[in-house]
This record gives C-alpha cells, structure tokens and sequence, in this order.
C-alpha cells in the first residue's frame, strides 16, 4: 500500500490537469490520514481546475472533496461539521448513484456516531454502508463495515462475538485486504484482551499496527499503539508498555489531534497506577 501511495503521488504531479484529475482525487482521498495538509490542498487544487467547467461527472469528484474534508474534520474532534459535509456529500454520491462513495460516506458517519456513543446510528451507518458496497460489488468495502459490527459487539460481548465472527474472519484474514486485515487484527486483539489472554492480544495487536501505518489508517494506529501499551503494562513488561504509549502520544501530537492523544494517556495513567505510582 505505502508503494502504491507513493505511485499515485507521482501519477497527480504530471503537467496535464485534466489527465492528472483522477490521480489528484486518489491523491487526496488516500492521504486524508497520512498527511491531511497535503490532502486539504490538494482539494483546493481540484476545486480551482473544476470552477469553471463542472460537468455532471464532476458532481462526484466534488462530492469526494468533501468527503475527505469531512474526515479531517472528525480527526480534528469537529464532529457536528464533519457530520455535516458528510452527510451533503452522502446526498450528492446518491443523486449520481454513486454506490461506493455513498458506503464511504456511510463508513465515516459510522465512526462519527462511536465518538458519540450512539451505537446503534453506528450499525445502521454499517449496514447501508454494506448495502452500498454490495451493489458496488466492492468485496473489500463490504469487510470493513462487517468488521467494524465485529468489533462493536465484541466491546458489548466479547463472547457472542466471537461464536459470530471468529472463523469468519480466521477464514478471511490470508487473502484479505491489508486495510481489512489491519482491522481483523485490531478484532482479535481487543477480543483477546477483553479475555485477559493479554499474549495472544498484543501479538495481534502488533500486527494491526503495522498493518494500519502501512495502509494509512494513522488514526487506528494510535489506537493500537495505546492498546498495545496497556496490553505490555498487563504482562508487566513495563518498559515496552511505557514505549507504545509514547509511540501513540507522539504520533496523535504530530498530527495534531487531540482528542486521539487522549487515548495514550489514558493508558499511561491506567498503567502508573498499576506500579502504584503517583
């Protein structure tokens, strides 16, 4: 994935405008994560090409940008505006029957409502968003919003969860895309935590890790790295535990979002007041 980036990069510099568009909408949507200064002015650059000339087809680029805005905004803790451009580019990816930015759209107002608390706006996100996906025929889109129930029901009972989905994804996770095994891992791994086999956790974890850096999906990263922490602190292996939290805290620091670095130091107080510190 990271290789790929790196060739769309190259794609969206070319000196034809028109013949780059495409390569310049993969630009921005695929580094709305990695590098979201790169990502907002690369909308600019696509909105000032289309100013004077939008054709309908261009209906959907537009309602891409959008989208990508949207996802900045939410990793900036602007929910309601995230929820907004979300849900106007929602209704334009509708009126172009646009399957699969409208389970995009679905996929990001599914994690704005876990950030609420509203979990079941959140399933009914995920299963429009399979819906979509489906008439799409986009297999990957359909894992991330299965994926995504998983986890939800794994946090309210980790058991249930499993006798759904555990040799489902078993099955899955070889041949899968590295976006969708990064999040199967992160399944395993909480599931494994929320067992207290803390070993099991961590080793998938570590996967999801690296797997999520690698797709660009930094902000499961930094969940994973705070998860990753607390999973060391329960196997008392202290020094790992305190370097994960850091890797998380500095990560959420460089990006600049703040409400993610919550979750590193969360863990890291969670885990002084294991050594009775204070």
């Amino acid at each position: 994935p990271e290789v790929q980036f790196n060739q769309i990069r190259s794609n969206a510099s070319g000196p034809d405008e028109v013949a780059s568009l495409p390569a310049r909408v993969a630009l921005a949507w695929h580094s709305r994560q990695r590098d979201p200064a790169l990502a907002l002015s690369t909308v600019t650059q696509i909105r000032a090409h289309l100013v004077h000339h939008v054709s309908k087809q261009d209906e959907s680029i537009l309602a891409r940008c959008q989208l990508v805005e949207a996802e900045i905004k939410w990793l900036r803790a602007e929910s309601a505006a995230a929820a907004m451009l979300a849900n106007s580019a929602l209704d334009a990816f509708e009126s172009e029957n646009g399957a699969p930015g409208c389970a995009d759209a679905h996929w990001l107002l599914a994690r704005i409502a876990v950030d609420r608390g509203d979990y079941q706006d959140e399933a009914r996100h995920l299963q429009w968003m399979i819906d979509f996906a489906r008439r799409a025929q986009d297999g990957d889109r359909q894992w991330y919003a299965k994926v995504g129930l998983a986890y939800s029901s794994a946090l309210r009972a980790v058991d249930v969860s499993l006798a759904q989905w555990q040799t489902v994804f078993e099955a899955a996770l070889p041949d899968a895309h590295p976006g969708v095994r990064a999040m199967i891992c992160a399944w395993f791994g909480a599931c494994a935590a929320l067992q207290s086999d803390f070993g099991r956790s961590v080793t998938f974890l570590m996967q999801a890790y690296e797997l999520a850096w690698d797709t660009g999906q930094i902000r499961d990263a930094i969940r994973n790295a705070a998860n990753l922490g607390d999973g060391f602190s329960n196997l008392n292996d202290h020094q790992s535990a305190l370097d994960w939290m850091q890797r998380g805290l500095e990560l959420a620091r460089q990006y600049a979002w703040r409400m993610l670095a919550l979750e590193p130091w969360d863990e890291a107080g969670n885990h002084w007041r294991r050594l009775h510190v204070r």
